[in-house]
């Protein structure tokens, strides 16, 4: 059990990479989902695509966290920063553009944590690992939407 946590924690050891990980997992996550976005269509079909995996994926990081000597966030986890970035595609789907932008914003508000996301990336839970990702991903589909319905 302790090597398949690892193997989905790490997103198949794509956390292990000496550089860029995080963003790695998070181009691997919009992509996947922005795919099959374009392929089905159907949300009910992807919400279930999402939602199944990132249960299993809780409970993987869960274990990982338990059964390591690692901190509360260790950074070859990355698996949070795929499912952030997967959501995108739910909320731009039909704005490629608009979502490759966010992509790279929710890059940039978590690689900077700035305000209460530094608050909640303190936590010492292993679900602070994910809500940090879910905030800045939610900032950044925030301002993308908001920037659509300036110019629309």
């Amino acid at each position: 059990m302790k090597s398949i946590s690892k193997l989905l924690s790490t997103l198949f050891y794509i956390g292990y990479l000496p550089r860029f990980h995080a963003s790695i997992a998070s181009i691997i996550g919009f992509s996947v989902y922005q795919f099959l976005f374009e392929r089905t269509g159907n949300l009910t079909y992807l919400f279930l695509l999402y939602f199944i995996p990132l249960l299993i994926g809780l409970i993987a990081v869960y274990y990982f966290i338990q059964t390591s000597d690692s901190s509360h966030d260790p950074k070859e986890v990355v698996l949070d920063e795929f499912f952030a970035a997967a959501l995108i595609p739910f909320f731009l789907s039909s704005y490629l553009l608009g979502g490759i932008v966010a992509l790279f914003l929710f890059r940039v508000i978590d690689i900077t944590k700035p305000g209460f996301l530094k608050k909640i990336d303190g936590m010492n839970s292993w679900i602070a690992i994910f809500l940090d990702d879910f905030a800045a991903v939610g900032i950044a589909i925030f301002i993308i939407k908001s920037v659509q319905l300036l110019f629309s």
